[in-house]
């Protein structure tokens, strides 16, 4: 199945969110939240209420693999009114079919009942460690933490299911990790089992705790063991650019080394700002063109901090630099191993195929590594330059350099004829 779909910058409609939470060994609370404005409101009579309805059907596989489900069930949501602006639920899976060993995932269809639309999400389940993340629960008073992003200065409280009243130690680990290397770049993998932390301290069960610094903080039942919940703690509002210090960072990959150190001098925000809209503005001479290729670069980089965070923020890692550069693909495949990236037509002679490998990390279950080839390197350029250039580089650029390509190697093939 091609999941590129759920790569796309632009969302789509009904953009549910999905977090699951064990009860037990046999079952499991799936929670979502959406957005109203997503959805189409009608009446059911003419001096009648406006109001929408949403439908979840979901389908359990032991592993992504398989073709067939081993559970199923469906949930309608009626009657939901204008006056909530985000909806907020939950409702219960049973896992009774997986066994210890099976890495399952829940396949959810969403359904906007009005207008017929229909969104398809993927949701892992972890099922091999009772201490993994989908084992604890996260909240701020009644609030569940759906997403592990968290800002400066917020409170959460952490509960285990298999021990509620226990102390838990927790990792705090600064904001020091490097970013992505390029694709065709010789680089060595990284242990993430020997990822240090920077301090350790202990909390009781269900005691608020304020988190005042930045950085990684990974919840365990006990020091002993590496498996846990982790959570990220950012500032500003996190997986969204709302800093101007925050634009400096993703740059790198299409500056030169100058060009970066010029950038990372300014410490004052409003000098930042003026630089990075300097550069922008010199690659257009619009001030429009500059700011529609600021709002797709950005938007990139905060489509990669939703989807690929891991360790580290989700522009850093290898999926965030092949997507803020080369886009969304239009082809994605997935197995218990990894991703596969398509661009373009895949047997094309210019086609651009990215294999990402799952690594064993007991921070996230969200890292990938990419398997690098010095065969990236002229695609890469390619892309580069035209992000210098003024123009935002993308799958259509892919294909069109394919065509050409093919057209010239076709042109090259024809008989001579000699008279």
């Amino acid at each position: 199945m091609n999941l590129a779909y759920m790569y796309q910058v632009d969302g789509q409609v009904v953009r549910s969110k999905f977090a699951i939470q064990r009860v037990s060994e046999d079952s499991a609370e799936v929670y979502f939240s959406f957005h109203t404005n997503d959805l189409l409101f009608m009446r059911d009579r003419e001096e009648g209420e406006l109001f929408a309805s949403v439908a979840f059907s979901y389908r359990l596989y032991k592993h992504i693999d398989d073709k067939m489900p081993v559970d199923t069930g469906s949930v309608n949501l009626n009657k939901i009114s204008q006056t909530n602006k985000r909806v907020i639920g939950h409702f219960p899976v049973s896992m009774r079919h997986l066994d210890r060993n099976d890495d399952g995932v829940l396949v959810i269809l969403t359904q906007d009942l009005h207008r017929n639309f229909k969104m398809t999400s993927f949701v892992k389940i972890q099922n091999t460690h009772p201490d993994q993340a989908q084992n604890w629960r996260a909240s701020n008073g009644n609030r569940i933490l759906l997403a592990p992003f968290i800002s400066v200065g917020d409170t959460l409280q952490f509960r285990h299911r298999q021990d509620q009243k226990g102390r838990y130690a927790v990792n705090h680990i600064k904001d020091r990790f490097t970013l992505a290397l390029p694709p065709f770049s010789e680089k060595e993998t990284i242990d993430r089992t020997d990822i240090l932390p920077d301090s350790t301290f202990l909390i009781n069960a269900m005691e608020p705790i304020v988190f005042n610094k930045p950085g990684v903080y990974h919840v365990r039942r006990d020091a002993g063991t590496s498996r846990g919940l982790t959570i990220y703690v950012r500032e500003g509002h996190y997986p969204f650019i709302t800093r101007k210090n925050q634009l400096v960072g993703p740059m790198r990959y299409i500056t030169t080394k100058r060009e970066y150190e010029a950038l990372v001098e300014n410490e004052d925000p409003a000098a930042i700002k003026k630089a990075v809209d300097r550069f922008w503005l010199e690659r257009t001479r619009s001030v429009s063109r500059s700011q529609d290729l600021v709002s797709a670069f950005y938007g990139r980089v905060e489509k990669a901090n939703i989807l690929f965070s891991s360790y580290k923020e989700g522009w850093m890692t290898d999926r965030g630099l092949i997507f803020t550069i080369f886009g969304p693909p239009n082809i994605v495949s997935t197995t218990k191993t990894g991703e596969r990236w398509v661009y373009g037509e895949e047997n094309a002679y210019l086609s651009y195929v990215f294999d990402f490998v799952r690594m064993d990390n007991p921070l996230s279950d969200n890292d990938f590594e990419l398997v690098r080839n010095e065969a990236y390197r002229y695609g890469w350029g390619l892309a580069i330059e035209a992000w210098r250039l003024g123009k935002v580089y993308n799958v259509k650029d892919i294909k069109r350099e394919q065509d050409e390509r093919d057209q010239e190697i076709r042109l090259r093939q024809q008989p001579y004829f000699w008279y």
